[in-house]
């Protein structure tokens, strides 16, 4: 699952990283919200060409409240 982390990218709404540092920058969601679209990118905030992925929010539910959270993101 990919945590969203300080975001170093100039105009992402957000980046999110794995365990293993690799890090997907998110611009804009589908036309629904269901996913994000998210180019890769370096540490330094650079975007890597070609390899553009679909993030899906990972949602927990608070019963006493009941709301939704985002506590992460998956690939699919």
């Amino acid at each position: 699952m990919l945590k969203e982390i300080k975001n170093n990218v100039y105009n992402a709404l957000f980046v999110a990283a794995d365990e293993d540092g690799q890090r997907y920058a998110a611009f804009e969601s589908d036309w629904n919200g269901e996913y994000w679209e998210a180019t890769a990118c370096t540490e330094s905030g650079e975007l890597i060409k070609g390899e553009t992925v679909r993030l899906f929010p990972v949602l927990e539910h608070d019963e006493e409240a009941d709301t939704w959270e985002t506590i992460g993101y998956e690939i699919r």
